[in-house]
């Protein structure tokens, strides 16, 4: 097998459409959609833009917790569903995968 290292560089505008399901003491499992829009693609510094699709689509899961004063601590894994390639045989086969971690403050409540 011959294999090759490079430094890719992809930047996506992101989406999410996620459903929360509260269970106990603030704690939420997450799920949904994602679609993310290309904005740049470098391999090796090289502008490879051109040959990746311009769109994404990636299945969001996540945990989280909403403590009572307003922060909220959220960890997702976004799964790829679809190929990013577009012309180039070589990259076939790839997908996004990509971790995510946040912290937030609630500023609004609505609702319960």
């Amino acid at each position: 097998m011959n294999t090759q290292d490079f430094d890719a560089n992809f930047s996506y505008i992101n989406i999410p459409v996620i459903v929360k399901l509260y269970t106990v003491a603030g704690i939420n499992l997450q799920a949904g959609p994602q679609f993310g829009f290309l904005s740049k693609a470098e391999i090796d510094g090289d502008n490879v833009k051109d040959s990746f699709k311009k769109s994404d689509v990636s299945l969001a899961l996540g945990a989280g917790w909403d403590l009572p004063f307003g922060l909220t601590i959220d960890a997702r894994y976004n799964l790829g569903l679809t190929k990013i390639e577009e012309t180039n045989p070589s990259y076939s086969n790839i997908k996004n995968q990509v971790w995510q971690v946040s912290l937030g403050y609630k500023l609004f409540k609505f609702g319960e």
